[in-house]
């Protein structure tokens, strides 16, 4: 984790346990509900981490020595409205009183941004599938990979597991940046949920169109005992499949049901549709 643009190695403890110590000694207010994200902490959750959760089996080898666990604390944020065509500056501790504080915050973010070498810009994707001078190798073969299936269906029909995550790595090498890659990413696929982080050494890059867990307050007036706060939890997963009908005719048309949404999202990908008036306070 990093504070303060230090970083901070946690050896021994439950790091789940080490965020929440964390986190309960900042308290944010979020007053625009229109943005997401107005300062605090950025990171990612590895799969790995159901071993702090469960007694499971662990025969993975870890050959890429990536944490399990990363965050960053930020204090101030630029946010960009694509949509509006609008950037905002959202920073903490700043005395809304008074216009020099304000002011002296927004100099010294830009004169980061104009010395910030490291700091990506937006420009078009220099990266090209050319670039990839190696294989591209799996760490499953065919063969692998085909009885893995077949184990998970066992799994399944012995009631074990109802679900299975059988993934694939993929590596190789190529001549871009962790940035570029992102970029592209973008170009093909402007998934919602995509991201780039960076971790001294380490990025993480992400394309995503599925939101898996989001965790928010919320109000309800019917709710006493909890002075109309609640917390709100939605998950809108897309994958997954629907049982066989009892005949051909049921299952030709759960089919085209899946293929309408898909065409309704095609569709709204390629439309920008009705822009959307903000509350957002720019500063």
């Amino acid at each position: 984790m990093t504070q303060n643009r230090k970083k901070i190695t946690r050896k021994n403890g439950n790091p789940f346990d080490e965020l929440r110590h964390l986190l309960n000694g900042f308290h944010l207010e979020n007053n625009f509900e229109s943005i997401p994200f107005t300062c605090g902490a950025v990171g990612y959750f590895a799969y790995d981490l159901c071993h702090f959760i469960e007694k499971l089996p662990d025969t993975t080898i870890d050959d890429i020595e990536f944490p399990e666990m990363c965050f960053s604390f930020y204090d101030t944020v630029i946010a960009v409205d694509h949509l509006e065509n609008k950037c905002f500056l959202l920073s903490v501790n700043i005395n809304q009183n008074s216009q020099k504080s304000t002011a002296k915050r927004i100099d010294h973010v830009l004169k980061m941004i104009r010395n910030g070498s490291d700091i990506p810009y937006e420009e078009e994707s220099r990266f090209n599938g050319s670039r990839i001078k190696r294989k591209i190798i799996s760490n499953f073969s065919k063969e692998n990979y085909l009885k893995a299936v077949e184990r998970a269906k066992q799994y399944i029909n012995a009631g074990d597991i109802y679900q299975v995550n059988l993934s694939q790595r993929f590596q190789t090498q190529i001549e871009a940046s962790p940035y570029d890659i992102y970029k592209k990413l973008r170009e093909i696929n402007p998934a919602s949920f995509s991201s780039y982080l960076r971790f001294d050494n380490k990025y993480v890059v992400s394309s995503s169109p599925e939101r898996f867990l989001s965790l928010q307050n919320a109000t309800d007036s019917t709710n006493k005992q909890s002075g109309g706060l609640v917390r709100k939890i939605q998950t809108k997963p897309i994958k997954g499949t629907r049982p066989r009908g009892k005949d051909e005719g049921i299952n030709k048309k759960n089919a085209g049901r899946v293929a309408l949404k898909r065409e309704r999202r095609r569709r709204i990908s390629n439309d920008r549709g009705p822009r959307t008036k903000r509350s957002w306070a720019r500063m």
